[in-house]
């Protein structure tokens, strides 16, 4: 897609209309977001960031994996969020949102070099991310003026979701994350309700320890979208 305010947003996929929200249109945009948020029953998540600084051990403690997320989420910045909203009768509406935080011409910015070019070769453009996306924090700005936490909360859906939840609650609070987990935990309850996560689940459901692809494709459910980053590909 070309660079420019003149582009609709709009990404056509076989069954649904994924909309690309960028610095340029994001008024006309969230008013929709957000009527869909409150007619929503479930959300399903996923966010794009430029890697890790600090890899946590296999068999760390919850206290110790959330001490890692926590500097790797405070120190590193979201680059694109994907929002799924499925309301009643099946409708499904789909926002993917960039960020233009993240520049990936400064060395400043944290991030893996890997993950940077797996970004890229995934199809996003982080020229134009930085170019044209959201400010984050005049979008959670404008989140907050539009009672964001006082909504209606539906059940959020991720696979493995804990740096998603981290991303999302660091963008809609405005601030770093909170010492502890249970202090985590709380704010994650009070901003964002409640979370299932697939990944955890698929332990209590035939042992099933595979990724999300491999998981879609062992329940026979095919995934859709417009690349392999994209929120639509999120079943």
């Amino acid at each position: 897609m070309d660079a420019g305010g003149g582009h609709s947003g709009r990404v056509e996929t076989a069954r649904e209309e994924v909309r690309e929200v960028w610095g340029w249109n994001m008024g006309m945009e969230l008013p929709g977001i957000l009527e869909a948020l409150d007619s929503a029953t479930f959300v399903a998540m996923d966010t794009e960031f430029p890697g890790f600084l600090h890899q946590t051990p296999r068999f760390a403690s919850s206290s110790e994996r959330y001490q890692d997320v926590r500097r790797n989420v405070d120190n590193m910045k979201l680059i694109q969020l994907g929002l799924c909203f499925f309301g009643d009768g099946g409708r499904r509406r789909t926002w993917q949102i960039s960020f233009r935080d993240f520049d990936v011409a400064s060395a400043s910015d944290a991030r893996s070099e890997a993950s940077v070019e797996l970004l890229k070769r995934s199809g996003i453009d982080l020229c134009r991310t930085r170019r044209e996306g959201v400010d984050s924090e005049l979008f959670s700005e404008i989140l907050w003026r539009c009672d964001w936490v006082g909504r209606r909360k539906p059940r959020w859906v991720t696979f493995q979701g804990l740096y998603d939840i981290a991303y999302l609650v660091k963008l809609l609070t405005g601030g770093p994350l909170p010492p502890t987990l249970p202090e985590f935990a709380q704010l994650v309850g009070a901003t964002l309700g409640r979370i299932i996560d697939v990944k955890y689940l698929g332990r209590f459901c035939g042992g099933f320890h595979l990724g999300l692809g491999r998981l879609a494709e062992t329940i026979g459910v095919k995934p859709e979208g417009v690349g392999r980053t994209k929120p639509g590909s999120t079943p």
